[in-house]
């Protein structure tokens, strides 16, 4: 799911560059929001799918820190793009810009697919004996076969899942956590395209 929401996030990018009026640019950047707004839980949740809470901690910090860094330095992109190519082929600098970053967005989702893995329970770039041995670690402290499953190895059904996560307390950290977070970051990603 993650690589295939963040292909449709480049296209949605790209899209950005057609808007000929305010409600479109805010529709687009709409949809674009919706898409983003899988990244972090998604990462987040592989992550803790993977590592045992005690390796966690440095992947989240080196995931935070990647987007941090992307941050810093997409300023300079922007500025790079948007003044070198203004007008080049009939197309704005700003235009240039969504259709540059999307088209590199595309192009990582599509990596990603094949590089990303998915659970340990059925990830296909490990074969069954590295799986197991994946799980196991995770069975140690009580969180293998997670997601589908409790501890005990009871198989949780769809609609059981999702009240075992809104019933749990640290959901709601993360949630008021990554709520307060976001819109800021978010209102100085999207300033950043109309500044330069």
């Amino acid at each position: 799911m993650l690589p295939l929401c963040v292909i449709a996030w480049g296209i949605i990018t790209c899209v950005h560059a057609t808007a000929k009026t305010y409600p479109q640019l805010l529709a687009f950047r709409f949809l674009l929001g919706v898409l983003e707004s899988t990244l972090q839980p998604a990462a987040i949740t592989l992550l803790s799918s993977w590592y045992r809470p005690d390796e966690q901690t440095k992947r989240a910090l080196a995931y935070t820190s990647s987007v941090m860094l992307g941050g810093a330095f997409g300023g300079l992109l922007a500025g790079a793009i948007t003044g070198g190519l203004e007008g080049s082929r009939g197309f704005r600098g700003w235009q240039w810009l969504f259709i540059i970053e999307g088209i590199i967005t595309i192009f990582w989702g599509i990596l990603c697919y094949f590089l990303i893995p998915d659970f340990p329970e059925n990830s296909s770039l490990f074969n069954q004996r590295e799986r197991e041995v994946a799980m196991l670690r995770l069975r140690k402290i009580g969180t293998a076969g997670y997601p589908g499953k409790l501890p005990g190895g009871e198989k949780l059904g769809k609609v059981r899942s999702v009240v075992v996560a809104c019933t749990d307390w640290r959901t709601w950290l993360i949630t008021s956590a990554t709520t307060v977070r976001i819109p800021r970051s978010s209102f100085s990603s999207f300033a950043s395209y109309f500044v330069h």
